[in-house]
């Protein structure tokens, strides 16, 4: 009897804000930091969808704004988006903005500067991966803009005679060097007509 093995669920890292008592996930692969809708009130549902990572559409309903003390240098504030997950989540965005890196190995986050690095806890847990749904037509909205089929052709209007400037004496100067090169040029021109006739009747 052949033996099965056990689907692979991965091993995340969770850190506790101590403000709040909120254990949030820690997800790189998240595009969006994310609150579950019900520990926020006075909610509605928003025209923005998240989609997760089997492509279904996840239901958001705006945007709330914490402060949380992660035990970092200092106490930070971000702007989640509120969504239908049971799971708070810190995203990519929230890591990039404040320079945070995620330590797998030793299960800890590092600060940029390597001045503060706070432990997290290590569990098993099936998490949707969240990100932007391209399927909203506001995210790209020259898709919406029809193909034009006619020939266009630009061209520029002129009217009138071509722009040009009056000739003109050039300044004493610059004329007799002019003078002296095209002088030098006529000697040497005549000087090759001496030789040429001189070569003809040699020949």
């Amino acid at each position: 009897m052949a033996a099965t093995a056990a689907p692979h669920i991965p091993r995340r890292l969770f850190i506790t804000d101590s403000v709040l008592q909120l254990q949030f996930l820690i997800d790189t692969g998240a595009d969006l930091s994310v609150l579950p809708r019900k520990i926020c009130t006075a909610t509605r549902p928003s025209t923005v969808c998240l989609y997760s990572a089997t492509g279904s559409c996840i239901q958001t309903y705006g945007q709330r704004q914490l402060s949380l003390n992660l035990g970092l240098d200092q106490p930070v504030t971000w702007t989640f988006v509120v969504a239908d997950v049971t799971t708070p989540i810190l995203g990519a965005d929230f890591l990039t903005h404040y320079g945070i890196s995620v330590d797998m190995r030793n299960k800890r986050l590092v600060s940029s500067n390597m001045s503060s690095s706070i432990t997290c806890v290590s569990r098993r847990v099936k998490v949707p991966e969240v990100g932007l749904s391209t399927a909203h037509p506001y995210d790209r909205p020259a898709a919406t803009i029809p193909e034009d089929t006619e020939r266009v052709q630009h061209y520029i209007e002129t009217r009138g005679t071509p722009v040009f400037s009056k000739p003109r004496r050039l300044p004493p100067d610059r004329f007799q060097a002019a003078r002296a090169e095209f002088n030098e040029l006529m000697q040497a021109a005549l000087g090759l007509q001496d030789l040429l006739r001189f070569v003809n009747k040699e020949i």
